[in-house]
């Protein structure tokens, strides 16, 4: 099992016109008895993306190295499908790196996030 499937269980959620939503649990935090569930919208994968090119533009600043154009790339290959992941990322030379989930030792509290949420 790859490390991300220990991490994030990602499924189909049916909507009430036949339409599906993709979901995400967390695997590796379960406070009560379930786990967390996280139904992203397209907004909040834009969000993701673009949070993810910011960091790529950091780490790897244009003109010498692609920064978000080489994740874009990435993230085109992987939403046209039909090649094992292993392959997409042999080709993108991305090294293996172990995630976990954490959890900040405060009460949660429902909300909606902004963008002072985000340390950067």
């Amino acid at each position: 099992m790859a490390d991300s499937e220990r991490r994030l269980a990602i499924g189909f959620h049916r909507k009430p016109d036949g339409s599906r939503w993709i979901y995400a649990d967390l695997l590796q935090w379960k406070p009560q008895d379930r786990y967390p569930r996280l139904i992203p919208t397209l907004e909040d994968i834009a969000r993701l993306l673009d949070a993810i090119g910011i960091c790529e533009e950091e780490k790897y600043p244009p003109p010498k190295q692609k920064g978000r154009r080489f994740f874009a790339d990435f993230v085109e290959a992987c939403a046209l499908g039909g090649r094992p992941y292993a392959e997409i990322v042999s080709r993108f030379s991305i090294k293996a790196r172990t995630a976990t989930v954490t959890a900040p030792d405060v009460k949660r509290i429902e909300r909606e996030l902004t963008e002072g949420d985000i340390p950067w």
